[in-house]
C-alpha cells in the first residue's frame, strides 16, 4: 500500500511540474528578409517545474499563395524561463532536428524537415494566461543560402493601443460640446499601463485653449 501510495504522490507531482498550455496565434515566415502571409499556429507550451519549459510547433508548413510545403515538428526541450510578474520571458539557443509531422492530411514522404540535418535556431519571446509570443531565427545559409524567420503572435508587453473616443470638458460644471480626442494605452507588462491624452485642448464654441499632453 505504501508503495502505491508514493506512486500517485509522484505521478501528481510530475503532472502538477509538467502542465501544458496550447496557444493558437498567427504565424508569419520571413525567408531572406521577404515576409508572406499570416497562418494560423498551435503551439505548446510544457512547463517542466524547474524553470524551463518545452516548446513545440507541430506541423510547421511553408505557406506562400497557394503553395506550401511541410517542414515538420519544431521542439526545443529545456528553453530558460524568467518569471515576470504578469508573464514570462522565454529564450534558447540550439541545434535541433525538425521531425515529420503528423497531419493526417500530408503525405509522409513530403516533410522536409528530417532531410534538413542539423538546424540552428535562436528562440525568444514570453507567455502569459491567454497570449503567446515568439521570435524564432532560423540561420540556414550553409545548406539552403536562406536565413529563415518565423514570428509567432503579437508581443503583448509595451503594446500601445490608441483609442478614438468623445470628450466633455466641464469647468465649474458647465459642459461644453463633446470633441473627438485620442488617448492611448502602453500595457507596462507590470499589471500597470501609461495612459496619454495628447494635445489636450479647451474647446468652447469658436474659442479655444491649447493645455497641453496629459
Amino acid at each position: 500500500m505504501k508503495k502505491i501510495l508514493l506512486s500517485l504522490i509522484a505521478t501528481a507531482v510530475a503532472l502538477v511540474g509538467s502542465a501544458q498550455t496550447t496557444y493558437t496565434e498567427d504565424l508569419v515566415v520571413s525567408i531572406n528578409g521577404q515576409s508572406v502571409d499570416p497562418v494560423p499556429a498551435e503551439i505548446s507550451v510544457t512547463d517542466n517545474g524547474d524553470n524551463t519549459c518545452t516548446f513545440q510547433l507541430k506541423n510547421f508548413t511553408l505557406v506562400a499563395g497557394e503553395s506550401s510545403m511541410p517542414v515538420g515538428t519544431i521542439t526545443l526541450e529545456n528553453v530558460q524561463m524568467e518569471d515576470m510578474g504578469s508573464y514570462t520571458n522565454i529564450s534558447t539557443t540550439q541545434t535541433i532536428q525538425i521531425v515529420a509531422g503528423d497531419d493526417a492530411n500530408v503525405d509522409p514522404t513530403t516533410w522536409m524537415g528530417p532531410a534538413l540535418g542539423d538546424v540552428p535556431i535562436v528562440l525568444s519571446g514570453r507567455f502569459n494566461g491567454t497570449d503567446l509570443y515568439a521570435n524564432i531565427d532560423i540561420d540556414m545559409t550553409v545548406m539552403l543560402g536562406q536565413t529563415i524567420n518565423v514570428t509567432v503572435g503579437e508581443d503583448f508587453v509595451n503594446q500601445t493601443k490608441t483609442y478614438t473616443e468623445d470628450l466633455v470638458v466641464s469647468i465649474n460644471g458647465q459642459s461644453v460640446d463633446p470633441i473627438p480626442a485620442e488617448i492611448s494605452v502602453t500595457d507596462n507588462g507590470d499589471n500597470t499601463c501609461t495612459f496619454q491624452l495628447k494635445n489636450f485642448t479647451l474647446v468652447a464654441g469658436e474659442s479655444s485653449m491649447p493645455v497641453g499632453t496629459i
